[in-house]
Formats: C-alpha cells, structure tokens, sequence
C-alpha cells in the first residue's frame, strides 16, 4: 500500500478511535480524570503523526503537548467553574501550536496575528474535518480497485431494507412468538442510539481535520491566510505628530488620575470624604474592574500605535518610545492604586470568584505590558507575543496551584473569625475546592437557620455524589472525605 493511502488511513484510524474513546468518557459530567484521559489520547494520536525522528517531535510539539496535558489534567485535580473555562480554553491553544511549527513559524519570533492564524486555522480544520484530507490519500488507483465490490456491497445492502421490511412485518404478524423474537432484536431506543453517532461522528470528523495537518506537514488554512498576508496593500504609516497627539492626551489623563489616587492613598479617609464625596467603602469598592479595562485596552493600543509607526526617522521611534514608556509608568501607578484599593475592598466586603481573578487578571495584563516595555519598545516587537502566550501559561497554571476558590474560603473565614459577617449564601457556590477549608471552619462561625442552610447546601452538591469513575476529581473526592469525616452539625 502506498504511503499516501497509510497516512490517509492512519488519520481516519486514529480519528475514529478518538470518537468512539470520546462518547465513551466523555458522555459523563461533570468532567474530571475521563477529558484528562481523552486529551492524553488525542496528543498521543497527534505524536504518533508527526515526523517519526523524536528530534523532529520533540522540536515540533514537545512543551505544547506537555502544556496540553498538564491543563487537562487540571480537570482532574481542580474543581471551580471558572478556572476550569481557562484551563480549557488553554488546551485549545496549546493544541494549536505544533501546526505552526509545521508551517515554518518560529514560536519565539512569531508574530500576534501568527497565533491569531493558527487559532482560526485549527478552528476551521476541525469544522473541515475529512474534506481536508487530499485526493491523493483516499482515491487512488490501489484504492479503486476494491470499489466494485464496496459498491456492490452497499447496494447489496440497501436493496435488502424493503425486502425484510415486507416479508418480516408479513410473518410477524402471523406468528406471536416470532413476533416476539423480532421484536426483543430491534426493540432499541433510537433516540439514545443517534445521539452516540451524533457523539463520536462529531469527535471523529473534528478529530481528522486537526490531526491532518500534523501527519502531512501541510496546512491548507494557513497556506491561504499566508495569500492572505502578501496580497494584501500596505500598512498605514504615521509620523510622530499624528501619534503622538492622543497618546500624549491620554498620557495627560493618566498623570491626573494617578495624581488623585496618590493623594487618596497617603491622605487617608479625610480626604476621600471632601475631595471624592464618598464614604470610604464606596471608595474601596469602585473603580477597581474599570481599572481593569484601561490597562487591558491600553496594550492594544500601544501595539497598534508602534505598527502604524512611520520608523524610518530614528528621531520618530525615539520619541515614541519615550511616550510609550511614560504611559506604561503612569498605568503602572495606576494599576498599583487599583490593586491597594481592591485590598481595602476585601477588608470591608471579603473576596469573591470576581474579585480574585480580576486580580489574577490584572497581575497577568502588568506582566505583559512590563513584557511590551523590554520588546516591542528595544526593538524586539518579535519576541513579544510568545512571551505574552508564556506568562499566560504561567500563570494559568499558578492558579491551578493556588486554588483559588480555597483562597477566597479561607480569606471570608478569617475576615469571619474577625468579627465580620460570613456570607453563607456565597460560601455554599463555591465549588469542591473550597469545602475542607468550609468544612473545618465554617461550624464555629455559624447556628440555626445559616448553620441548617449551609449544611444542606454542601449534601444538595449533586457533583459531590457522582460514582462513576469517569468523573472522578481529586477536588471532589477530598471535598467528600471530609464532609463524611466532619463532626455532625450542632445547629441548635
């Protein structure tokens, strides 16, 4: 059999037997160690399709994998909604990388819109699925030797329908008991049959569209965003003056709010309360994800202002680079402010699943604009977007670490044991990962109707008694431990 027909069948192989592993693990939730064990699979699958020199596998989609399969063994370990989401969408990215490295693309030196391209190409390959796969890998003459047959076959079949159609209705209604046997052997519910098909034909079809690319070497999508690029007229390009008008006026803006948050901070509650006319908890809790918002809309802008950038006059880019850095030391003082204020925040009102990754969010936007500040702005703008994908991945996965939602649990105890109010209704949404800190805790701060409500909150967890295998949590399983271990409550 000729190479290109065994690589058209070990894709279509290895696809299927995802699809059919998928509806097997898959079909239960919630998810845990079963998605775990199918993306496992699937960066196995997509290792054995690369080039078979394990300097070439390793050069093309070693961290990627590894970073695949550390996230997804995320789904076994944590258990909140939200970082879950993340640790998804996580998976997706990283699977997304070895295409480019297929492609030619140095993930080092890549570009934004690089990554940007390989997202959406594995997007599109996965819709594409099968179609992808080229004439030369399914219809060759070796192949359509064995067609008359196969055709036969098929048709040999689908003329067979009418005929036990008519003659079984026939004898089932002339005789009960065959009636009976007839009945027992086609007695299925088609409704649960299809949605399996419905399952592993989804999984099967995306499956090939992605695995395709990393078995051929070839990507069709990119090779025609790459038409894309080179066809496409000229960028733009504006001088200093053009540029440096509305950055300077938002620089200008900046120095001001930086200026009132520094005079808050070392005036104290006097000064909030004649200068702002808030109270200081009103202080505390705005501002702090509009902050956010800026510092975020603030990268892109700075990118977008350095490609537009006319650099052919040095004294251009000098200058550029002067107002750029004073805008990232002005958000950088202004970020610091939202964070001290966000800490004033918790001490009045606790900490919430917003409030922490907000946080975690705008720790990860300052990295990367400190990380725009030692590329893009030296002259090394092809550095930048691996290295914002990296301290993505980082810290994506120091969270995992972490545990937030303990974090959140341990953090509203404390402010508890404190003296302040413990919100019960808050404590029981959060998920597995917070209960053995609850559980150990929480009994001494509560009684009667909170004490009754929390504890029927954490026996109504529907996620905390699933038994099947498949969803196994290491989260979950403790969470379960140590409600079972706990002290019965004392609500009186």
């Amino acid at each position: 059999m000729s190479r290109p027909i065994q690589r058209g069948l070990h894709i279509l192989g290895l696809a299927a037997i995802l699809g059919v592993l998928g509806d097997i693990l898959l079909r239960t939730t919630p998810w845990g160690v079963n998605l775990s064990l199918w993306v496992g699979m699937a960066c196995a699958a997509g290792w054995l399709l690369l080039p078979e020199s394990a300097e070439g596998r390793l050069e093309i989609a070693g961290w990627p994998l590894l970073a695949a399969l550390f996230f997804a063994f995320c789904f076994a370990w944590r258990d909140a909604e939200s970082l879950l989401v993340w640790n998804g969408l996580a998976i997706l990215c990283a699977l997304s990388l070895p295409a480019l490295k297929l492609h030619g693309i140095r993930l080092r030196a890549a570009r934004i819109t690089d990554y940007v391209m390989g997202l959406v190409a594995n997007g599109l390959n996965a819709v594409a699925g099968p179609t992808l796969l080229p004439r030369e890998e399914l219809a060759t003459n070796e192949i359509s030797r064995h067609s008359p047959r196969a055709r036969a076959a098929v048709l040999g079949l689908i003329l067979a329908v009418p005929v036990l159609f008519v003659f079984g209705g026939l004898l089932m209604s002339a005789d009960p008991g065959f009636e009976r046997i007839v009945r027992a052997l086609i007695d299925w519910d088609f409704e649960i049959i299809a949605s399996h098909i419905a399952l592993v034909g989804f999984l099967a079809w995306t499956s090939t569209g992605v695995l395709r690319p990393l078995a051929m070497g070839r990507n069709p999508v990119l090779n025609f965003g790459d038409r894309i690029i080179a066809n496409a007229p000229k960028k733009p390009m504006l001088g200093i003056v053009e540029l440096g008008i509305p950055l300077g006026a938002l620089g200008l803006i900046f120095l001001v709010f930086a200026g009132l948050q520094a005079r808050y901070l070392f005036g104290g509650e006097a000064v909030i309360l004649q200068t702002a006319g808030l109270t200081y908890a009103e202080y505390a809790r705005g501002g702090f994800f509009q902050v956010v918002a800026v510092a975020t809309l603030l990268l892109p802008l700075l990118l977008g202002a350095d490609w537009l950038l006319d650099g052919r006059a040095a004294r251009n880019v000098t200058r550029f680079r002067i107002i750029s850095a004073t805008l990232l030391l002005l958000i950088a003082l202004i970020v610091l402010s939202a964070i001290l204020r966000m800490r004033l925040y918790m001490d009045t009102y606790g900490l919430t699943e917003d409030r922490f990754y907000a946080m975690a969010f705008l720790v990860w936007v300052g990295m990367v604009l400190a990380l725009f500040g030692t590329t893009v702005l030296r002259g090394r703008r092809d550095r930048f977007a691996f290295g914002a994908i990296a301290t993505g991945f980082v810290t994506l996965a120091t969270l995992n670490i972490v545990n937030p939602d303990a974090v959140i649990a341990r953090t509203n105890l404390t402010r508890a044991e404190a003296g302040a109010e413990f919100d019960v209704e808050h404590a029981k949404r959060l998920s597995a990962d917070a209960i053995p800190e609850l559980v150990t805790r929480a009994p001494a701060l509560l009684s009667g109707e909170a004490c009754e409500s929390f504890w029927k909150g954490l026996r109504d967890n529907k996620a905390l008694h699933q038994s099947d295998w498949r969803t196994w949590n290491r989260s979950r399983r403790t969470a379960r431990r140590a409600i079972q271990e706990a002290a019965p409550p004392n609500c009186g």
